[in-house]
């Protein structure tokens, strides 16, 4: 039982120092994120190269197709490197032009069925709403993503101080419960021996 709130007690901790660390940092570590997904993808796609290079198969379309696809990501890898925050700042920006698009369609298809729909002014909230978190995305692409990272922090801490509770909580309930045993195998004991 003491190595399972051991166990605990470092995921917690380290959940509180990734947690502090989102929130007082959340660029260098968008940053080293980005770093650590580039180097990824610089490593495969540089090894399905070689290996493309040094195979003695027949080359077929697909491989070929295969190898552009690597030497496209192999590009988008040394961008990230040049430049970490553009992975980030470029899904936001794809994300918010998706949910616009995506929202003005639902509003076209309320419209158009408006006759048959009851109250059909209820039905284009959610698509307005998600209209204007689409801009929002596209104008501060970069500050959400921070703010995402900080509102993950928070989380992180939210969580490891509240297992931390617990996990105080349960050990002093396993203690008392460990020397309510105790007393009652001493009462046992004592009994026996009368």
């Amino acid at each position: 039982m003491k190595k399972v709130f051991f166990n605990n007690f470092l995921i917690s901790l380290l959940c509180l120092a990734l947690g502090l660390a989102f929130v007082i940092w959340p660029d260098q570590i968008l940053s080293a994120s980005a770093k650590a997904i580039a180097s990824i993808m610089l490593i495969a796609s540089t090894i399905n190269i070689v290996l493309y290079a040094f195979s003695n198969q027949e080359r077929s379309g697909a491989d070929i197709f295969y190898i552009l696809v690597s030497i496209i990501i192999i590009g988008m890898a040394i961008s990230i490197f040049i430049r970490p925050t553009w992975i980030i700042t470029s899904l936001s920006i794809i994300i918010g032009i998706v949910l616009i698009l995506n929202s003005v369609g639902q509003i076209s298809s309320v419209l158009l069925q408006r006759q048959y729909l009851q109250n059909w002014g209820y039905y284009l909230i959610v698509p307005i709403i998600a209209i204007i978190a689409g801009f929002l995305l596209v104008i501060n692409s970069a500050t959400l993503a921070t703010l995402l990272m900080r509102v993950t922090g928070i989380s992180l801490i939210v969580n490891a101080v509240s297992t931390l509770v617990i996990m105080h909580k349960l050990r002093k309930l396993s203690e008392k419960l460990e020397k309510r045993e105790k007393e009652n195998q001493d009462q046992s004991i004592i009994e026996i021996k009368e």
